[in-house]
């Protein structure tokens, strides 16, 4: 998800592997990546009620990671 993101210019794809990947290990490793990847594709796709729905939920289930003040900061951006 995050070279589609990042490299290959296709949010939606890296949306749909991101949730992918959620969908089969909510728990995984990379979990609090993709659930950051989510909320960045959303972005990337200018959806921002889907972005706030990704930035709540990564707080919910990440807020004790480091990225927890960052996305506290944009959640409060969006209008």
């Amino acid at each position: 998800g995050q070279l589609q993101l990042d490299q290959g210019g296709n949010p939606g794809r890296a949306l749909e592997l991101f949730r992918r990947y959620l969908a089969a290990t909510a728990q995984g490793p990379l979990a609090q990546e993709a659930a950051w990847g989510v909320a960045r594709a959303q972005r990337a796709l200018g959806d921002s009620a889907a972005e706030r729905i990704a930035l709540e939920a990564f707080l919910r289930d990440f807020g004790a990671s480091g990225k927890a003040p960052s996305v506290a900061e944009r959640l409060a951006e969006l209008p």
